[in-house]
């Protein structure tokens, strides 16, 4: 998600029904932000009309959801959506079937399976195959999504291991390496990262980690907060402190999160004033512009940035960004293609709807949302590597560096 402003509209007076106020909000707001006048060459007006007998009928907040998701899924764009009030407020409900215990795995998608790409759980290893996890059995679940595309899939997967009631137990099926099946009960953990806050949004948590590989730092986090800027400067003082050879930037699996800081974190690495992005509105643009720090404040080395399908919005702008102006070369799979300048608002219901404001493109003029960002150097997920205890993606990063700092 990218954020630029948070905001808390009065209530939208409609006819009757807080949820129909809610309906008629959302659809005039969408048509209001949009960053094309013509919406996408959709007829908004007839898009109300299709809708607004199902808006009627909703009685609750989860009744109106999915025609709200209908409505923005008319544009084709990413970056709409709907926070229940549950999640906004962190209040427990009846809707809410989870909590914010985590199991510490990543999951992908590859070539039809769900499989473990990174484990902190001594009990599962990389490259296994995730079958069933508590009641859900993966294959009936991604049958039934099938039409969202691998790439939400890849995202909604998340939400499978990072939902729990925090010190109860679960069940998860796996294939190991050998395609045996095996079980294992795994107690949901709290999230030990940073905590950070934003406007009328819940707490997020984000997850940093810093590793020295050989002469090279590498510095990975889960999302765009504010808590990510001091320990980036810090790794970036050590590796000029310690003579590295290059900075390798983790961005995979990465939303986004508040897209200034892609400026932030640039300003470490640029030498001379650049340009990440535009954003471009009905009536305004801007320009990721950004300022150099001091000469004794930046890493001035080679840089290699990771990317997969799940580096998406702000991450895009960074990746992106630092390619496209020369400052850094991208390895991994193509992201996400999700990269749409949004805002978060209040619903008359209490729900957050998910506002996108602008259009985005990189350096160049390159257009972000559906495409994604390319890497210079692909290096697919395989789980023939993870089986083998290997990141290719970092071993191919670590090998450019290397090679471009040797004399």
């Amino acid at each position: 998600m990218l954020m630029l402003l948070l905001a808390c509209p009065p209530k939208h007076l409609g006819s009757g029904s807080v949820q129909m106020e809610s309906f008629e909000y959302a659809w005039s707001r969408i048509e209001e932000a949009h960053y094309d006048e013509d919406m996408n060459g959709i007829d908004w007006d007839a898009v109300y009309e299709e809708l607004r007998p199902q808006a009627r009928k909703a009685r609750t907040n989860a009744e109106l959801r999915p025609v709200l998701e209908d409505m923005f899924s008319r544009l084709g764009d990413s970056h709409y959506g709907v926070m229940p009030v549950e999640v906004a407020e962190g209040l427990p409900g009846p809707e809410m079937s989870f909590g914010d215990g985590q199991l510490d795995l990543d999951l992908r998608l590859v070539d039809g399976q769900v499989l473990v790409a990174r484990s902190g759980l001594d009990q599962v290893g990389l490259g296994w195959v995730v079958v069933q996890i508590g009641d859900t059995v993966l294959e009936d679940w991604l049958l039934a999504r099938s039409a969202l595309g691998e790439r939400e899939l890849e995202f909604r997967l998340r939400h499978l291991v990072s939902s729990g009631i925090t010190g109860s137990a679960v069940s998860v099926v796996f294939l190991d390496g050998g395609d045996e099946r095996v079980e294992r009960e795994l107690r949901w953990a709290p999230n030990e990262g940073e905590r950070a806050t934003l406007g009328n949004l819940p707490t997020f948590t984000v997850d940093i980690r810093h590793e020295t590989l050989e002469l090279v730092h590498l510095y990975a986090f889960s999302a765009f907060f504010p808590p990510i800027l001091p320990p980036w400067e810090a790794v970036v003082a050590e590796a000029n402190g310690d003579g590295s050879l290059g900075l390798i930037l983790d961005l995979r699996g990465n939303p986004g999160g508040v897209s200034g800081l892609s400026v932030g974190m640039a300003s470490y690495l640029l030498a001379e004033p650049a340009v990440l992005g535009t954003m471009s509105s009905r009536d305004s643009t801007f320009n990721f512009l950004v300022t150099p720090r001091p000469e004794d404040q930046r890493f001035d080395g080679p840089v290699a940035v990771l990317i997969d399908g799940m580096s998406a919005s702000t991450s895009e702008i960074l990746a992106g960004g630092l390619q496209g102006i020369g400052r850094a070369r991208v390895f991994g799979e193509t992201s996400a293609g999700m990269a749409l300048p949004s805002t978060f608002e209040e619903l008359p219901n209490g729900d957050r709807i998910q506002l996108v404001l602008a259009d985005l493109v990189g350096p160049n003029g390159e257009r972000l949302e559906g495409a994604g960002v390319t890497p210079d150097t692909p290096v697919p997920l395989t789980r023939e590597a993870l089986l083998q205890g290997s990141d290719p993606v970092i071993e191919a990063a670590t090998a450019w560096l290397l090679e471009s700092a040797a004399p």
